[in-house]
């Protein structure tokens, strides 16, 4: 409707447009972005009667051009952020090593003692964040070997419900034997723990969070994801709630690091950059439906393992 309008201005304005970029919709309610080129016809009142022209749909073209300014942006901010961690985690050592001294010191000083020890668990919750920093600017496979989503979803889920409040709850539907993908336990982990607290914390009053790990024919994901996808099947996992859901604004910055809806001090912008990260550096995809007040789901496709084409060998 936003586009409609606007393209009406212009064509009333000036009679025509020249490779105007409009946000369109096909019948089965998905959208595509096209260029059109167009006069308007006129009859011998000067009232327009047609819109004469061409469009030419440049859909993958937008999405390709987008997935490389992400990508550049975010080789650019990785660069960063390794330098800094580095930087970081010299100073840190500092002054861990300077606060373990202070504490030998201080055994006759409650006062001092204390100090000493909220210098060092800061310093601790700074060297927690460097890794995190390092981690993302890597994007490294670290040791892969056949993993069991159903494994890691189950570990995780243990975890969840000592951790999560009573007023939500944890299901879980994982499609036994087409679970298997070549990874990192470690990575893994720490991907579905990001996006089971992200969701945790959408759900303020409670709700429902659901895990899901499924394998899909190449062809549903190149549906969604284009060219790029290769032939092979991959396995699903997906985290779902019934939070407050994003809007579109949100859903763009999603994966921006530094970027977070959370409160100062709450959220260092950096879980999902990290997720995706992840996922990209295993061949893998990743897609988030969301609307306001209709919950959030994160889809990450992943390589199946019997189909890992050029995804490295198996270490023991």
């Amino acid at each position: 409707p936003e586009d409609r309008e606007s393209y009406k201005g212009e064509i009333l304005r000036r009679g025509f447009v020249k490779e105007y970029e409009i946000t369109m919709k096909r019948r089965d309610g998905s959208k595509i972005i096209i260029l059109e080129t167009s006069n308007a016809v006129r009859d011998e009142h000067g009232a327009i009667i047609a819109i004469r022209g061409i469009m030419r749909d440049i859909t993958e073209r937008q999405q390709l051009i987008q997935q490389l300014i992400h990508a550049q942006k975010m080789e650019s901010v990785g660069t960063l952020a390794g330098g800094v961690a580095h930087d970081f985690n010299n100073i840190l050592a500092l002054i861990l090593t300077s606060a373990e001294l202070l504490k030998v010191q201080a055994k006759e000083s409650p006062v001092l003692l204390r100090a000493a020890s909220v210098i060092s668990s800061s310093a601790h919750r700074g060297a927690d964040i460097a890794k995190q920093l390092l981690l993302f600017a890597r994007s490294e496979k670290g040791k892969q070997k056949a993993i069991s989503l159903f494994d890691i979803v189950t570990e995780i889920q243990q975890l969840l419900e000592h951790s999560m409040p009573g007023s939500i709850a944890i299901n879980t539907e994982i499609d036994r034997g087409n679970d298997i993908i070549l990874g990192d336990s470690g990575h893994l982990h720490q991907v579905v723990t990001n996006l089971a607290l992200n969701a945790r914390d959408a759900m303020p009053d409670g709700g429902t969070l659901t895990i899901r790990v499924a394998k899909v024919p190449f062809q549903l994901v190149r549906e969604e994801f284009g060219g790029e996808v290769a032939p092979i099947s991959y396995v699903v996992l997906s985290v779902s709630d019934t939070g407050a859901g994003m809007d579109e604004a949100t859903k763009q910055r999603l994966f921006d690091p530094f970027f977070t809806t959370k409160e100062r001090g709450k959220g260092t912008g950096l879980g999902l950059s990290i997720v995706h990260g992840i996922v990209k550096s295993y061949h893998g995809f990743v897609h988030v439906q969301s609307e306001p007040g209709k919950g959030t789901t994160f889809s990450l496709y992943f390589p199946a393992l019997s189909y890992s084409g050029d995804i490295p060998p198996i270490t023991s």
